[in-house]
């Protein structure tokens, strides 16, 4: 099936993100899945395109000081996200996404997880039973919008 620039695939399905390039082979961004955010990263913070595979893969990295072998070989055997910590693999979505529920109760100490303020953490879009776009960032740049020379 050959992506031919916005709107659904031939043969129906969901609609391709423009972020999809023309002639790269199979396109891995289908609108809704995943979205750019702004996240703590080793030197700060950064932009990247999450889904929620990729929010507990980072908010592990995250835990471990960056490190891909402690992440690896982590010893937290209690923490809801343990099971999803290396991002790899055949996950049960409901799971996946009962356990970030899980895991921000617990930073929370049993508050509402609606009430976090941590807009930076990777988890905070998906803290709620629904996906939470209040963060998502809008490519600027893209547009030529003149507040993308502008970095705060």
């Amino acid at each position: 099936m050959k992506h031919r620039g916005l709107g659904p695939p031939s043969g129906g399905g969901s609609a391709i993100s423009p972020s999809c390039k023309p002639g790269r082979g199979h396109c891995y961004r289908i609108r809704g899945l995943s979205m750019k955010v702004e996240i703590l990263s080793k030197q700060g913070t950064k932009v990247v395109d999450l889904n929620r595979r990729r929010a507990i893969r980072e908010r592990c990295l995250n835990c471990s000081g960056w490190s891909p072998q402690e992440v690896t070989n982590c010893e937290h055997t209690d923490c809801p996200l343990y099971p999803f910590r290396t991002g790899t693999g055949r996950q049960d979505a409901k799971e996946r996404d009962k356990a970030i529920r899980e895991y921000c109760k617990w930073c929370m100490a049993s508050e509402a997880p609606s009430k976090c303020v941590a807009r930076t953490c990777p988890l905070f879009a998906y803290r709620k039973s629904g996906v939470d776009r209040s963060v998502e960032v809008k490519d600027l740049a893209e547009k030529g919008h003149i507040a993308a020379n502008f970095k705060g």
